[in-house]
């Protein structure tokens, strides 16, 4: 993670003038950083991220749908997130673990 967040501060220029794919890896990489803070370091207003964020949705689980399942991957919900990853931050941020996968508590294990 800090590596990404490192790559992403020392390319803050040219990223204002890279392509939309390229932010959305970004994006992607970062996912579990706090998109305040992204758009913060981009230089971008929040709402400009959002737009990221929704495409990035698309692309993830097409529908922006809550209960997408990624049966190859095991990936789940609007974000695909990985069951793993959930489980770890649903400790850090006190969601029951059993509870991640409703749309507010994948919304907050995303941000």
């Amino acid at each position: 993670m800090k590596r990404v967040l490192d790559l992403f501060l020392t390319q803050k220029k040219k990223l204002r003038k890279a392509s939309l794919p390229w932010i959305m890896l970004l994006v992607s990489s970062t996912a579990q950083a706090s998109c305040m803070k992204l758009a913060k370091v981009a230089g971008m207003s929040q709402n400009n991220l959002q737009k990221i964020v929704d495409k990035l949705v698309k692309i993830e689980s097409t529908t922006g749908k809550y209960n997408v399942k990624n049966h190859r991957s095991g990936a789940y919900g609007r974000y695909q997130i990985m069951p793993s990853t959930a489980k770890f931050y649903a400790k850090k941020l006190g969601i029951p673990r059993s509870k991640w996968k409703k749309p507010y508590n994948q919304d907050k294990i995303f941000r």
